[in-house]
């Protein structure tokens, strides 16, 4: 399948994050679509014709974690990848 035909959703709390990884990957030729948090990722998700979702570990409602055992309970997503990720600033806690 080549990059303009996948479409990836991207969840992630950090608007920085966010831009980074919509620019890389809306560069690279994939079509891109964002959520903030967990509760609107979630429902982005459920939008359908997503190919795979990126998802950020740490975030405040619905953290990654959850949200990826959400996913692989519900047999919509069985043909959907997915990915996390995460980071950590400098005197950040957690």
């Amino acid at each position: 399948m080549s990059p303009g035909k996948v479409k990836l959703l991207v969840i992630d709390d950090n608007q920085t994050n966010l831009a980074l990884i919509q620019t890389s990957l809306t560069k690279a030729g994939y079509q891109v679509i964002t959520a903030t948090n967990g509760p609107d990722g979630i429902e982005e998700a459920f939008k359908g014709s997503i190919d795979l979702i990126l998802l950020d570990i740490m975030m405040p409602e619905v953290d990654g974690i959850s949200m990826l055992g959400q996913f692989r309970a519900d047999s919509t997503f069985d043909d959907v990848g997915s990915g996390m990720h995460g980071t950590k600033c400098a005197g950040s806690r957690g």
